[in-house]
């Protein structure tokens, strides 16, 4: 599913 790519590229981005 595209949604858990974007929720873990999210993260990631919020993680900075």
């Amino acid at each position: 599913m595209a949604a858990a790519h974007v929720a873990i590229v999210h993260d990631k981005v919020l993680a900075q």
